[in-house]
């Protein structure tokens, strides 16, 4: 279901995957179900990004599509919602990371609220260059998941680096995620079957709708 600020009250351990999600995919949910279990998250939260901010990709899906998919991808037995926090956004510029997660702090009414921002691996090439990382860095604690074996190894002197800031992270202990949103994309455009990526309803949302054709 997509969230509402009253569906932030009596949380205290919430966890934020961010994205264009276009499409969600197995990794994604994959990933969420185990962040809310392994880190006793009350409530994990997906966050599409606005269409203003994948201008550039192509085949871009618009924001309404990328959350129809993501909510009916969502487990049942699990507190995970979508917010659209973001693309519905009305301001002229599209809020930070640090903003949005800001606005969910005010939402809650718990004490020592904590927030994780789950993320892969491949963000830590370039997430001192996020705007307000000072202020996000305060805010949340960064799960880092490996998009390829020895992903870590690979992106060491990034961490060190990230490391000396004060930025809070932890590193995942499950596996690699094997899929990606552009693979997927590059599949369905080749006509090949994408039935073990995405969610069965997705797939079928997509074929319906002949969308990334």
């Amino acid at each position: 279901m997509f969230c509402e600020d009253k569906d932030f009250k009596g949380k205290k351990r919430i966890g934020i995957m961010g994205g264009a999600f276009d499409p969600v995919h197995n990794g994604h949910i994959q990933t969420m179900e185990k962040a809310i279990k392994s880190y006793q998250l009350d409530m994990g939260v997906f966050l599409p990004t606005a269409d203003k901010e994948i201008h550039s990709k192509k085949n871009k899906i618009n924001s309404a599509l990328r959350c129809r998919m993501l909510e009916m991808s969502l487990p049942a037995n699990l507190p995970i919602y979508v917010s659209k926090y973001e693309v519905d956004y009305k301001g002229d510029v599209i809020p930070y990371t640090a903003n949005t997660i800001e606005h969910f702090m005010h939402c809650c009414d718990e004490k020592d609220v904590k927030f994780y921002f789950i993320a892969g691996s491949d963000i830590i090439y370039h997430l001192s260059r996020w705007k307000a990382i000072d202020t996000l860095k305060d805010l949340c604690e960064f799960i880092f998941v490996p998009r390829i074996e020895d992903a870590f190894g690979q992106v060491s002197n990034q961490l060190q680096e990230l490391h000396q800031t004060g930025l809070r992270y932890t590193i995942s202990t499950w596996g690699t995620i094997s899929v990606s949103s552009t693979q997927i994309r590059n599949a369905i455009r080749s006509h090949k079957d994408v039935s073990q990526l995405v969610p069965y309803p997705v797939q079928k949302f997509i074929r319906e709708n002949d969308l990334y054709q």
